[in-house]
């Protein structure tokens, strides 16, 4: 798993959080310009390796759940309990 990936995790773990959200906590770089609605998603989804081109673990940790106003900007990334407990688990060590 990559420092962006546990980050990212780590950022979910308290509260679920929207793509904008997590792209100025994780300090990630955006040009809203091109894609106003879209581009906190996409550019977060693509340093996080989200979707990949094979399953893996990490795609288990989190759900992705779309806002109901066709924005993925406002869609919500929420910790699930396999991803809780890899934080946990991280934090032991």
């Amino acid at each position: 798993m990559t420092q962006i990936q546990i980050n990212f995790l780590k950022a979910i773990y308290e509260e679920p959080k929207t793509a904008e959200q997590l792209c100025q906590e994780l300090n990630i770089t955006v040009s809203v310009t091109n894609d106003p609605i879209g581009a906190y998603y996409n550019e977060l989804n693509r340093q996080i390796g989200y979707p990949s081109e094979q399953e893996c673990e990490f795609e288990d940790m989190f759900e992705l759940i779309e806002n109901s106003y066709g924005v993925p900007n406002k869609d919500t990334y929420y910790i699930k309990e396999r991803g809780e407990d890899f934080i946990k688990n991280l934090h032991k060590n």
